[in-house]
């Protein structure tokens, strides 16, 4: 089965297999997020324990599921960044990132620096991000007859 439809020679990409779309956690995995109808994001699995993955969520987005190629653009960037930052540590519910679409990109290392936010978060016994179920919900938008 696929979702969606096209590819460019842009490292982006928009088909998925339904087997992409609910990967294993792989730590040091870099996946493709879907970020409501047709706008993707990218994250990093920092580490995956007791229910949580931490995430380095990246500023960047795109119309169309990203590739490999944009590797080398991702970045975190800062409050002050007209195109919008990221969060280097964002402690995750693991049942919700199973809900949402991604697709695998690659798998990397984990720098001790990326793991900064995870031992701050750590030490002083912080919270799980999790969303309201209707942002994992995709609306069904009924042709017009026109």
């Amino acid at each position: 089965m696929k979702f969606f439809g096209g590819s460019n020679n842009e490292g982006v990409q928009s088909s998925m297999t339904e087997e992409q779309i609910f990967p294993t956690i792989v730590v040091g995995g870099v996946y493709a997020i879907r970020e409501g109808l047709i706008r993707w994001g990218v994250v990093k699995v920092l580490k995956h324990e007791d229910g949580v993955v931490h995430l380095r969520y990246y500023r960047n987005k795109f119309w169309r599921r990203p590739g490999t190629a944009v590797m080398d653009q991702l970045s975190l960037g800062n409050l002050d960044d007209e195109r919008g930052f990221g969060i280097g540590h964002m402690p995750f519910s693991e049942e919700q990132f199973r809900r949402w679409p991604t697709v695998l990109l690659v798998a990397q290392g984990v720098s001790e620096d990326e793991l900064e936010g995870f031992r701050n978060w750590e030490e002083a016994g912080g919270g799980v991000w999790s969303f309201p179920e209707r942002v994992f919900e995709l609306e069904e938008v009924e042709e017009d007859d026109a």
